[in-house]
């Protein structure tokens, strides 16, 4: 099971380097934190761009409004001692808040049926996919680096690496009122691996539930909480995604429902 560690809302600081991860479009790395944890950090100068911090951090508050098993997230300030290192040379560093999400020693990736079947938490499946679509996140239905399994005392699923969700890495608030509406019932090899566990019509009208009763007030909350000013998010930005979020909620049932015939039909 994953250990909180100590945290703050302040977030963590990085006193050791620990080396690279094997994935990722951004380059992430992962660093011991003074809670004793260590974290995949994505840099505020990574290659995709610096809304995907914000964009990752909204995420994890939402995701954990609702009772998802997305991976503890914090904000990691990176001292100068640490972005003077050579490895670094070609990111060009500054000390200040990075985003990190906990890293998983013993984790594997989704890749077969029989993985999956050990997992306790598929109940929440169809919460998952209800809330990809929520947050337009859909960089995980055909991936299986987006959704691990986390290998403790019991397995469960664990989600990861929302950087590309509302209208991707570079969203803008005119971006974001565009697609307020458009709710794509996106389809893939993974959710089909996945929806083989539960009973879909069932689950998902209660998943669909659950997210349609998560106040708006909780909503605004997550989004208007602290951001670090080096993040650059605008008040403006923070209410655009905030009338996003709340214009897209009603729209998702319906998305949902297009794809249930799909579900126990073998198409990915």
């Amino acid at each position: 099971m994953e250990t909180e560690g100590r945290g703050s809302a302040d977030g963590v600081t990085a006193v050791r380097y620990l080396g690279p991860t094997s994935t990722g479009y951004c380059r992430p790395q992962i660093f011991e934190c003074d809670d004793g944890l260590s974290y995949v950090v994505k840099f505020l100068s990574n290659p995709q761009g610096l809304r995907i911090l914000p964009n990752e951090w909204w995420a994890y508050r939402l995701g954990s409004s609702l009772g998802l098993p997305i991976v503890k997230s914090e904000k990691v300030y990176l001292p100068e001692e640490l972005i003077d290192l050579p490895q670094f040379a070609e990111f060009q560093l500054q000390a200040g808040p990075h985003y990190g999400s906990r890293y998983l020693v013993e984790h594997t990736l989704c890749t077969t049926m029989e993985k999956v079947a050990r997992c306790v938490n598929l109940d929440l499946v169809p919460l998952m996919i209800a809330f990809d679509y929520w947050i337009n996140n859909n960089d995980r239905y055909a991936s299986n680096r987006n959704l691990l399994i986390e290998k403790g005392e019991v397995w469960q699923l664990r989600m990861i690496d929302h950087g590309s969700c509302f209208c991707g890495a570079g969203w803008t608030v005119k971006t974001l009122n565009a697609n307020a509406e458009r709710v794509q019932p996106y389809w893939g090899e993974l959710y089909q691996r996945l929806v083989s566990f539960v009973d879909e019509k069932q689950m998902f009208e209660e998943a669909i539930a659950r997210l349609e009763a998560l106040p708006d007030c909780q909503i605004a909350d997550a989004i208007q909480s602290d951001v670090p000013e080096e993040w650059a998010v605008t008040p403006e930005e923070k209410e655009a995604l905030v009338h996003f979020l709340l214009t897209r909620k009603p729209f998702v049932r319906a998305a949902i429902h297009s794809v249930i015939p799909l579900m126990k039909g073998g198409q990915g």
